[in-house]
């Protein structure tokens, strides 16, 4: 009696059902609250905590650590870009509200700090893209025994994620960027939906 070659590992097919439904709720209110005044952080923080506990389901599940590392990394990595524009927007500010003449006094100091400020954000928001893009793509590779449509979406976010956060100096990277999340929260949303994959087959003897 032959074997027929091993299948893909085994998942709990409900908790990638239950990570797809946290990932998709999660980037969405994520997306809301980055456009959203005052509650917008509130709603970010919410977003990013669903997105990193799918991520660590899915990581568990398809047997893959880096997906959730990565995550993680580049959550970190974004939060600290975001302290730096906010220190930066606020110094800036501080000495406006100083005077006319101790604005003048510190104006060379204020523009390499703002230059500064600004380039050290443009590298943050590549590294963090870079990571988003190996996220998907592991996602893209892992789940395609399972749902072909959130592999091909995840594929799509991985590469508007790089390539977005390249151009994120100019305008067009903004959009890249809002069309890979849209790419990954569809991708989300195809997880919630999957069903088990083919179990092998055993070949009788003839």
């Amino acid at each position: 009696m032959g074997l027929a070659p091993e299948g893909p590992p085994q998942v709990n097919i409900d908790r990638v059902r239950q990570a797809g439904s946290r990932g998709f709720l999660g980037l969405i209110l994520a997306l809301i609250g980055s456009f959203v005044p005052y509650v917008g952080v509130v709603l970010e923080i919410v977003g990013l905590v669903l997105l990193l506990l799918a991520l660590s389901a899915l990581s568990q599940e398809l047997r893959e650590p880096k997906i959730f590392r990565y995550a993680l990394y580049a959550v970190v990595i974004g939060i600290a870009g975001t302290l730096i524009i906010t220190f930066t927007v606020f110094a800036y500010l501080f000495y406006l509200a100083t005077g006319l003449q101790a604005f003048h006094s510190g104006t060379p100091a204020l523009a390499g700090t703002v230059i500064g400020a600004i380039v050290a954000a443009y590298v943050l928001s590549v590294v963090v893209g870079y990571l988003y893009k190996r996220v998907y793509a592991m996602l893209a590779e892992r789940v395609a025994p399972l749902s072909q449509g959130a592999s091909d979406d995840f594929r799509s976010a991985s590469k508007w994620y790089w390539i977005g956060s390249l151009l994120l100096i100019v305008v067009v990277g903004a959009i890249l960027l809002l069309i890979a999340i849209i790419k990954a929260i569809i991708g989300f949303h195809d997880l919630e939906r999957v069903s088990p994959p083919a179990q092998p087959t055993i070949a009788a003897a003839p």
